[in-house]
């Protein structure tokens, strides 16, 4: 049997870009983490992306029976000074537990989807790390949009 693949080389119709530099977040500070500004319609060589999937790279550094909380939102705007909220609210996700009996280490990356089909020609993605405790923890947080979708072919 037989299987018909077109692409043997998907990396060549994605393009990754930097999003959110490395930053670190000590508790109890919630602070917004402002992504970088992507021209999606001229990312990479003209190419209209239609779609992307971003990745956040976690390293918390908690108490025990501590959390953090990392809310996540895409922004899109006709020019790079003003942006307004994209496409459906993105879930939070909560890292770290509050019944560990010991300090907790955590690497973690974390995806969403993200249907920029009707963005405007300017996104970022931005992230909110709120811990839980009341000093102490630090987040490490790092972010890469992965762009694809676009017809590199015209």
């Amino acid at each position: 049997m037989s299987d018909i693949v077109n692409v043997h080389n998907i990396a060549a119709y994605l393009d990754p870009l930097p999003s959110i530099a490395p930053n670190t977040t000590t508790a109890p500070t919630a602070t917004q983490q402002l992504g970088r500004t992507v021209n999606r319609l001229t990312a990479t060589g003209g190419a209209s992306y239609r779609s992307a999937a971003h990745v956040l790279t976690i390293k918390a550094v908690l108490a025990a029976k501590k959390k953090v909380t990392i809310a996540r939102a895409v922004q899109t705007g006709s020019d790079t000074a003003s942006f307004a909220a994209y496409g459906d609210a993105i879930t939070s996700t909560v890292i770290g537990s509050t019944s560990a009996t010991a300090a907790q280490t955590i690497n973690q990356c974390i995806s969403d989807a993200i249907d920029l089909g009707n963005a405007k020609q300017y996104i970022r993605f931005n992230v909110t790390p709120t811990p839980s405790a009341t000093s102490t923890d630090t987040i490490a947080i790092a972010g890469t949009w992965v762009l694809g979708g676009a017809d590199k072919n015209s």
